[in-house]
Order: structure tokens, then sequence, then C-alpha cells
């Protein structure tokens, strides 16, 4: 056996680690099987009142029309009935953030902001659920008032 240098010892080391996945079977994982599922939790879900809104809500899944654009939603209720939000929205080339600020009650179930009473809105324990014809943003809160 030659003996080679500690640098080509560990070159060829590598190469050898490079090209071991060449040298295995190529395997095909069933598209079922590939991603991982993530149980949803059990929540016990109820029309939301006006005092669980209070604090900042960050979304956790977005299901619907809107979520093609909507990548994440952030909203802060705050009790005196103001809040603010921002979406990271994705235009097909680049995402942004836009901001809005307004208004808001609740009476129930029905989530109104700035006039305008299109949303429903339940909570279950920390989440928060607002629906609409445009689609379903499920939110945890990040942070009390």
């Amino acid at each position: 056996m030659v003996a080679r240098p500690a640098h080509l010892r560990g070159a060829v080391a590598l190469a050898a680690l490079t090209l071991l996945p060449a040298c295995l079977a190529s395997t095909v994982v069933q598209h079922d099987a590939r991603s991982v599922v993530q149980a949803e939790p059990t929540l016990d879900w109820r029309a939301a009142e006006a005092a669980d809104l209070d604090g900042l809500y960050e979304s956790v899944r977005l299901e619907g029309d809107a979520a093609a654009a909507l990548w994440k939603l952030y909203y802060h209720f705050a009790r005196d009935g103001s809040y603010t939000g921002a979406a990271l929205v994705f235009d097909g080339e680049c995402a942004r953030f836009q901001t809005l600020s307004g208004t808001w009650s609740l009476v129930g179930g029905r989530l109104d902001l700035d006039g305008s009473s299109g949303a429903s809105a339940a909570v279950a324990g920390d989440h928060l659920r607002i629906s609409s014809e445009a689609g379903t943003a499920l939110f945890i809160q990040a942070a009390g008032h």
C-alpha cells in the first residue's frame, strides 16, 4: 500500500463521500409520503366577543382565494376600538408589506373593520379565525395588549 500525504487522504475521503450517493440505488417516494403532515390541533371554536380580540395576532394559515397573494397577516386590535394591520403580499414578482389602520367592532361574531362587516370571527384559546368570502385566516395571539 502506498502512503499518501495527509492532505490527499482528506481529498480522497471527501471525493468518496461525494460519489457515494451515485452508487446507491434511486428510490422514489410516493407523493403522499413526501411531505410532513402536522396534526391539526383540536380546537373548540366559539363566536368571538370584543374582549377576545385585544392584542396582536399573527397568521399561521391562510386559505381560499386570498391565500394566492397573501403570505402573512398581522393584526393588532386595541381595546379602544382601533386596529392596525400588515399584510405580506406577493404580486407575482415581489413581496411587499401593505399596512392599514382604522376602527373595529365585533357584535354577534361579526367583525366590522371600518364599517365593513363582511367577516365572521371565532376564537379557541389563543387562536382567532376570521372568515369571509375571500377566504379564512387562522391566527395565533402573539402578544396581549
